[in-house]
């Protein structure tokens, strides 16, 4: 049985693979990291709950969907099929500046903002990615707030193992502080408030774009 951790990018889905593993005992596969891509840090990797698959990813959810184990696996991308998932979700100002930085640093060249705000695929896109998902609407979709899940953590937890079938089984201890030690460049930010590097006129015309979903959401 395949799960789906689905999200844009840079929107928590480190955050709750954490989860996964520190509470619930659980490793998650990443669509994007075969057996032989490059790794992180192994500690990145411990804390996480990291591991990887053999093969072409075809093959692998294929099987992994008509398995009884359950396996869970990140996505950026539109839905696969009728398969359960958890959508995490983030303010969308919050997710499109951190995406702007992550890809200004990985392409060495200046995003701009505009460009992030108008992609035209629903990866690079924050509400395209929410209409590719229609998590408010979706079956067996378990929607989750990031903000939710820094600011009330044992409730979203709660949620999770009922939507999972599964019991936590340990405490769960946040391990930003140690995750941003190992790797500052890549996880920029863990808080859930806006930065106040995001201008006026940079808010006004993300919501211009995607106040729609900001409403829908509560943003």
């Amino acid at each position: 049985m395949i799960v789906w951790l689905a999200s844009f990018p840079r929107s928590g889905n480190t955050l709750l693979r954490s989860v996964l593993r520190g509470v619930f005992g659980l490793e998650t596969f990443s669509k994007y990291e075969p057996a032989g891509s490059p790794s992180m840090d192994q500690r990145l990797t411990d804390l996480i709950g990291v591991t990887k698959y053999e093969g072409d990813f075809g093959a692998f959810s294929t099987a992994a969907r008509e398995a009884d184990d359950l396996s869970i696996i990140k996505t950026h991308d539109g839905p696969e099929g009728l398969d359960k998932a958890i959508y995490v979700v983030r303010d969308g100002l919050v997710a499109t500046d951190s995406y702007r930085h992550y890809r200004t640093a990985t392409e060495g060249r200046q995003v701009s903002w505009l460009e992030v705000l108008a992609a035209d695929r629903p990866f690079d896109n924050w509400s395209l990615h929410l209409d590719a998902w229609r998590p408010l609407e979706r079956p067996e979709t378990l929607l989750v707030r990031y903000e939710d899940l820094v600011g009330a953590p044992e409730a979203e937890i709660a949620r999770i193992a009922a939507f999972l079938g599964r019991p936590a089984l340990n405490r769960w201890v946040d391990p930003w502080e140690t995750v941003n030690s190992i790797g500052p460049n890549f996880f920029r930010r863990g808080k859930a408030n806006r930065p106040a590097s995001i201008t006026s006129d940079e808010a006004e015309a993300f919501m211009a774009l995607h106040g729609e979903w900001m409403g829908r959401l509560g943003y």
